[in-house]
């Protein structure tokens, strides 16, 4: 993973804690060596994505 592209994924991560009520947040990883992120939301299985694709769509997750 780009190291510019480390502050741009580690901000996207408070808009999904701070969404929803019921959905929201409850943890988070990134993971530099191999680019995935890691989201588990509360109500809703564990997601690992990319990182490129957790950036173009962070904005979209569970909106």
């Amino acid at each position: 993973m780009p190291s510019p592209e480390i502050p741009r994924a580690l901000a996207d991560f408070k808009p999904l804690r701070m969404q929803d009520d019921q959905i929201y947040l409850r943890a988070a990883s990134l993971n530099v060596v191999n680019g995935l992120v890691g989201l588990n939301f509360f109500c809703d299985p564990s997601h690992y994505l990319n990182y490129a694709e957790f950036l173009s769509h962070a904005g979209e997750l569970y909106g």
